[in-house]
């Protein structure tokens, strides 16, 4: 398209395509020298200018808030919402700052760290939450922290500013959530999330509402890894996490709930970001397609492999993730969102790793390859103010091929696995009355999967020989389905009452369950708020650990009673201190042993703890919290065998963290962590077998390694320049450079004398990234 023109001495001069916010709009044809002097300044302060839009809605209904006030807090720049619930604030120096939302009837919301940038639309949404009748004991002050209204407690919510410049997290989101009370540590060589003494494998995380089964790259059910997350930061709108008594709208996890809400794309300009760092390199784009439908897309290669060779360390292990979402409005009323994500994961080795686990211990070559995808449409109708349907129709698969060996045989052991699910969800939510609120909807979900697994006989450490097998299954394909409904009460101005039920099927197992729910808020002033939750939790057997033995069959879904009571104290709009008490009793808990694939019910166990939490979001130049845990967890492989310390047990953990505006172009943050060792079996001995010496094991868990201790450190420094900017981060992880204890494995000498050798976390470590948006 041809730019404005104008003349000027008989030249003609093009205007750039935001003249119009000077001209008022009028075709200017011919300019005096004081008028062109005017324009010209003018247009040097534009050209340092960026423009907020974005939309209001109900927290609850997600009706358009027609009205709502939005606001630059500082300042005299704002809008008022129209009809559809979107706004624009133009005409805004590049900077950083914090926006208010506000409504007759509803709680004013405080968005710090909105980025506007030159040239770009930044784009920002708000859910604002209806507030009950005031009184002179309850009354409701603006807050920046967002609370739901289905889950009164236990909940976090971050944005994607927040995680990018959580120190210690190399932008990860999920490595960022291990700050929270409650989450384990596993080392930073590990984003694997350990929530209130439950397995990795017990968290639901969901994209845009689309359950992901494995969010991480190099992470497996059945190994311990996962090294970061598949969701590029760029991409996230924010995160909500429940970390316990998430109510009945959730199934099928016993631990937590972690939901990623993906941006939308703008709807006026493309915007284009380039990224380089640890994390891997990777180019972001988002913008309209039309009037009505708008995209956002990021593809990310991995760079552990070139830092990795590098280094001169045998295994460079590569990964690409996609990640895309288009959004179309093709009526008042009516939403589609098409989201698909692909990624892939490879490594080779090709000699032995003496600080890792047996096999690479053992064996000299590996190749390791896992992939996965997924494809959703959700469409939200709005059927009137009071309530809204959500329908999500999804596809998922994961599969991972390895093999592992020698150089004359490299495929001695292996595995080639595929698990496919597709599924249909529907919900709808819908307010009876000013003071309640109805949630209700039920799935179905069809599960598949392959499975082929193969190992060589192999020898324990304790000298236990386990004999060769290959196990070749086909899962019959399998029905799970359910049905739920909540509600959302407020009988008077102190009393928030959620009750909720949950009923699930599943063909394989032949189980149908019922998962009853209640929260309880009272508000003891305006700002102090006493909570408590219980719930009945249920989870179903993975595809993989049916396939993994024919007698696994017989396998019926792990049952957890959740009981949290806690108080909050809102200290300022900013800061909270919340303290909750929880325990966690498990039953059914899935049980293995390492000599064979056989998997029971027969496990048991608890968890029980206390988390004291200072939160402060960033205000004020500053964002900072202190959290501390105490928790034991324990559990029994079978009804007469010993409790034990879960592998996962930490007595104490303390993390504090504080990040610093320290202007507009310098940040700084720092996180340290001192916890308690995890627990592990100890070796009393030696013995000999076939003329072999093996090591002796005590009592399961009856050690502990050494107190956990990092301290990690990031700086950045943003640069604005002529049509882009430029922001640059130097992190370093374990800064005093402390060997924390990951793992301990034992080799006998020739005299039969048990030779410990350590496994170790990350020694310091520093990182850099760039990240430059046009």
């Amino acid at each position: 398209m041809a730019l404005p023109e104008l003349e000027y001495g008989g030249r003609v001069l093009a205007l750039p395509p935001f003249y119009k916010h000077i001209t008022g709009g009028f075709q200017v044809k011919q300019i005096s020298r004081a008028g062109l002097c005017l324009l010209c300044l003018n247009l040097m302060v534009m050209a340092r200018q960026g423009t907020i839009e974005g939309t209001v809605t109900d927290a609850a209904t997600g009706y358009p808030l027609s009205g709502c006030n939005i606001m630059i807090k500082g300042s005299k720049l704002g809008a008022a919402a129209d009809r559809n619930g979107e706004f624009v604030i133009d005409h805004i120096a590049a900077g950083r700052y914090t926006l208010e939302a506000s409504m007759i009837g509803y709680g004013i919301v405080l968005k710090p760290e909105i980025t506007v940038e030159m040239h770009r639309v930044t784009q920002v949404h708000f859910e604002l939450s209806a507030q009950a009748i005031h009184t002179e004991s309850v009354s409701v002050t603006d807050s920046y922290f967002n609370q739901s209204s289905d889950a009164l407690m236990s909940g976090y919510d971050f944005s994607s500013r927040e995680i990018r410049s959580s120190p210690g997290s190399a932008e990860d989101v999920f490595r960022m959530l291990k700050s929270i009370p409650g989450v384990g540590t596993t080392g930073s060589k590990s984003a694997n999330l350990i929530v209130r003494g439950g397995d990795r494998n017990e968290n639901l995380t969901l994209l845009d509402g689309i359950e992901i089964s494995s969010p991480l790259h190099f992470s497996r059910e059945d190994m311990s890894m996962g090294v970061i997350s598949i969701v590029d930061p760029a991409m996230i709108r924010n995160v909500e996490f429940l970390t316990g008594g998430f109510p009945a709208e959730y199934g099928d996890r016993l631990s937590s709930v972690f939901e990623l809400k993906i941006k939308d794309g703008n709807r006026t300009q493309f915007n284009h970001d380039i990224n380089l760092s640890m994390a891997g390199f990777n180019a972001f784009m988002d913008g309209p397609l039309s009037g009505n439908t708008n995209m956002v897309l990021t593809v990310r290669r991995g760079v552990f492999d070139l830092f990795t060779k590098m280094m001169g360390r045998s295994v460079q292990p590569r990964y690409w993730d996609m990640l895309g979402k288009v959004t179309w409005q093709p009526a008042t009323g009516h939403q589609l969102s098409l989201i698909g994500f692909y990624y892939l994961d490879d490594a080779e080795r090709r000699e032995k790793m003496e600080d890792h686990g047996d096999l690479a211990r053992k064996f000299d070559r590996m190749t390791w390859n896992d992939y996965g995808s997924a494809v959703g449409l959700n469409w939200r109708y709005l059927f009137n103010d009071r309530g809204f349907a959500m329908t999500t129709l999804e596809w998922t698969g994961n599969g991972n091929e390895s093999k592992i060996g020698y150089a004359v045989n490299p495929d001695l052991n292996g595995d080639d696995n595929l698990t496919q699910n597709m599924q249909l969800k529907s919900q709808i939510s819908y307010r009876a009355a000013d003071w309640i609120m109805l949630k209700t909807g039920a799935y179905i979900k069809r599960i598949s999967s392959d499975y082929d697994r193969w190992r060589e006989a192999d020898t324990l450490q304790t000298g236990f020989v386990i004999p060769a097998y290959r196990r070749i299954y086909q899962l019959p394909v399998t029905l799970q389905k359910g049905a739920f409904v909540q509600a959302s009460v407020r009988p008077s101005a102190r009393l928030t009452l959620n009750p909720g039920l949950r009923f699930d099927t599943h063909d394989l197992t032949g189980e149908s369950y019922l998962s009853p729910r209640l929260g309880m808020g009272f508000h003891l002033t305006g700002r102090t708020t006493l909570n408590a939750s219980w719930g009945i939790y249920h989870q179903a057997p993975s595809a993989l650990a049916f396939s993994r033995d024919g007698r696994n069959l017989a396998l019926k879904s792990s049952k957890a009673e959740h009981r949290i009571m806690g108080i909050e104290h809102r200290l300022s709009p900013d800061m909270r201190v919340v303290m909750e008490l929880y325990t966690k009793d498990l039953e059914r808990c899935f049980s293995t042993n390492d000599t064979t694939n056989v998997i029971t019910n027969d496990g048991s166990g608890f968890s029980r703890g206390v988390e004291i939490t200072l939160q402060k979001k960033m205000s004020r130049n500053l964002m900072a919290s202190v959290a501390y845990t105490w928790s034991e967890s324990k559990r029994k492989e079978g009804p007469d065998d010993p409790e034990f310390y879960f592998d996962y047990d930490r007595r104490h953990n303390l993390i504090a963290m504080g990040v610093w505006q320290m202007s507009e172009k310098w940040r700084l943050g720092i996180k340290a962590q001192a916890a308690s060792g995890n627990p592990c079996t100890p070796v009393n001995g030696s013995t000999q077998l076939f003329g072999e010496w093996f090591v002796v094991e005590g009592e399961k868990n009856a050690a502990r390694f050494p107190d956990y201790q990092t301290l990690d450190v990031r700086v950045d420094r943003s640069f604005r320049f002529s049509g882009w900017t430029l922001n640059m981060y130097l992190e370093v992880w374990n800064l005093l450079n402390r060997e924390n204890v990951l793992d301990y494995y034992y080799e006998c000498d020739a005299a039969g004398t048990p030779v410990r050798k350590t496994v170790a976390d990350f020694p310091i470590m520093p990182m850099l990234g760039f990240n430059a948006q046009f």
